[in-house]
């Protein structure tokens, strides 16, 4: 699986029902990228777009169960990985990587509800006019 695939796929299991547009500003790449992704990770069967019940042109891409069980596999995967790095850092060196690997992930917390922030106000602004 490519990694922008296992990095598409980690994000829905985590933001069930998000929209093609929102994927691509997260993946930081163009809608026609997004779309060609999420084609070949629907031929595989882990994804599936669906209808809005409110508006049937906005579309929401959720996981199928054979998605979540790759997920759950790449989590897995990225946990032995973690695991054998600390092993071969050594304990000081492990906890240095942890720590900052903590911080990097807070930033990224931040500036994700930043991002949400933003856009919301977009939103509040684009009612406002019309």
């Amino acid at each position: 699986m490519a990694r922008g695939e296992s990095m598409l796929l980690t994000y829905l299991f985590e933001h069930e029902g998000c929209t093609p547009k929102e994927l691509a500003q997260v993946m930081r790449v163009s809608p026609a990228r997004i779309t060609v992704i999420l084609s070949g990770l629907e031929c595989k069967r882990l994804v599936r777009r669906v209808s809005d019940g409110k508006d049937k042109r906005r579309l929401h891409v959720r996981l199928t169960e054979t998605g979540i069980a790759a997920v759950q596999t790449i989590r897995e995967e990225a946990l032995g990985y973690a695991l054998q790095w600390c092993e071969n850092l050594g304990e000081a060196d492990a906890q240095t990587l942890i720590r900052i690997t903590d911080r990097l992930l807070k930033m990224e917390a931040a500036r994700e509800q930043q991002t949400k922030h933003n856009a919301d106000c977009l939103k509040e602004g684009d009612g406002a006019e019309g």
